[in-house]
């Protein structure tokens, strides 16, 4: 079973796309210099997207190598774009290309596991249909790690992440 993974930084936003189900400090090279993290802090990295039952690793390197040729580069002021949302954006019409490509076939039927079931709405708000081959299903719950618990409260506060209601403050 074939596998992509997107991870988002609870700090600021930034998001990464590897094969890989562990990330590691190699696969900073993605961001630009400016950006990269001086300490890999793996307590800090989320996944938000996990694509897998793809029918072959040529196509999940495939789907990788079409996602950065859709997403939005990162530019001098990253907050300028929401890479999530370009992210999932881009992650649509890469499956849409792999479909018309014949990568997927009619028998394959990859499966998009969501950390928040929103964000898959994003792309159809883009005007981007996801591929009806496509299964959407959510993430199992994990252990919530103490400092994203905290990060992401802030980030509600302030209504980043697309929050539906933000808190208000007396």
């Amino acid at each position: 079973m074939t596998r992509v993974h997107f991870f988002r930084n609870a700090k600021n936003t930034l998001t990464l796309v590897t094969r890989d189900a562990a990330l590691g400090p190699q696969h900073m090279h993605q961001l630009p210099l400016n950006l990269r993290p001086p300490t890999f802090r793996r307590d800090h990295w989320t996944p938000f997207l996990v694509i897998d039952s793809l029918p072959s690793p040529k196509a999940a390197n495939t789907l990788v190598a079409r996602i950065a040729y859709h997403a939005t580069p990162v530019g001098r002021d990253h907050r300028a774009v929401n890479p999530v949302e370009d992210k999932v954006v881009a992650a649509a019409r890469a499956l849409e290309d792999l479909v018309v490509r014949g990568d997927i076939k009619g028998e394959d039927s990859p499966r998009a596991t969501w950390e928040r079931m929103d964000l898959q709405g994003v792309a159809v708000a883009n005007k981007v249909m996801w591929p009806g081959r496509v299964r959407h299903e959510p993430m199992s719950p994990k252990k919530e790690k103490p400092y994203l618990a905290r990060v992401e409260a802030a980030w509600r506060e302030k209504g980043a992440f697309g929050a539906a209601e933000t808190v208000k403050r007396k």
